[in-house]
């Protein structure tokens, strides 16, 4: 199956084309694997494989597939390409090589999936959402899974949709804060609490929304230049899994490529959006730094810009539309600073 070839012309807001894309199972390094995971609901012909926001919300409406099913058919394709994609004999840290057409992403590190969902898919405890709270049951932090099943809830009593992005899965970059997910910008460390406080401002206008928000996507560690960090390890590009996936956002443009989820959002201080959009034939939006709260960024600095990466500018748009806008919480902290 030949993905579509991006025609995208240029904008002032930097969306980002990359190279003309090959068929899917290039595009993931399958070449030389004997299965596929071409994920179709039931019956339906719903595709999973480059489904568009519109597309997502289309099958829903006509009950071609619930919410649930549609983070299932996610969850199916994380377990089948988001494994370990270099060879690390000296261990998470020491030298690695690269493998040729490994099959295998590693871009997501975290999975918002609740202890018992987690080992039902046959997620390692290093996928847990959380380090720090084992037991993990608080009934105010919903899991994907039952963010899900509230969403179908509510289609069935109303036939509506719960917002602009409901049913869309997304991944964020581990530098945002999330209440349910662990957030620590890639680092390992014994931490007492793993978890911030609240999300930050944009991620809940984008909960608010209808966004079930999926996983935390891998980083370059800090922010940092390359592909690594000491909890998620080495990830790998789609294309080619011996090259470079971009910057340090690099796990959520690998995300969105692979079909791993519907979006990303990425953080941007030098080209960390509109590179790896541009290795991964992705689109990324890295907007003008005003237009979007940085409330709950780790390592905010003086030229970070909070950016979508989506397959396509229409998506990357509605996500945009979402959370861009005045934050007066931030006005409000400013003000008790300055007097």
């Amino acid at each position: 199956m030949l993905r579509r070839i991006a025609r995208l012309k240029s904008i002032q807001l930097h969306s980002v084309t990359g190279l003309v894309a090959c068929g899917l199972s290039l595009a993931l390094g399958l070449a030389t694997l004997s299965f596929t995971t071409q994920a179709v609901a039931k019956d339906s012909g719903f595709h999973l494989e480059e489904a568009t926001i519109a597309d997502i919300q289309s099958a829903i409406l006509h009950k071609q597939i619930t919410t649930t099913e549609l983070l299932e058919l996610y969850l199916k394709r994380i377990k089948a390409y988001n494994g370990t994609c270099v060879k690390q004999p000296y261990g998470l840290l020491g030298a690695i090589e690269p493998i040729a057409n490994a099959g295998q992403l590693n871009a997501l590190s975290t999975l918002n999936l609740r202890p018992a969902s987690r080992k039902y898919w046959g997620f390692d405890d290093r996928k847990a959402r959380s380090m720090t709270d084992k037991v993990d049951n608080d009934p105010k932090m919903p899991d994907a899974l039952e963010v899900a099943a509230a969403q179908d809830a509510h289609f069935k009593k109303t036939g509506k949709l719960i917002g602009a992005l409901h049913g869309v899965v997304m991944a964020f970059k581990d530098q945002y804060d999330t209440f349910d997910m662990r957030t620590t910008s890639g680092a390992d460390v014994q931490y007492a609490n793993d978890r911030p406080p609240d999300d930050a401002t944009f991620v809940k206008r984008l909960r608010d929304a209808g966004a079930i928000i999926l996983a935390k996507a891998n980083l370059a560690e800090y922010a940092s230049n390359g592909a690594r960090s000491s909890f998620g390890g080495t990830f790998c590009d789609p294309y080619d899994t011996e090259r470079s996936p971009g910057a340090s956002s690099a796990g959520s443009g690998s995300s969105v490529a692979a079909n791993l989820v519907t979006c990303a959002i990425a953080e941007e201080t030098g080209p960390s959006i509109r590179s790896p959009a541009s290795s991964n034939n992705t689109v990324g939006l890295s907007p003008t730094q005003e237009l979007i709260s940085r409330d709950g960024l780790m390592g905010a600095g003086l030229n970070t810009r909070v950016g979508p990466i989506c397959r396509t500018v229409e998506d990357a748009a509605k996500i945009f539309q979402v959370y861009a806008g005045y934050d007066p919480t931030l006005n409000t902290v400013n003000s008790s600073l300055g007097s």
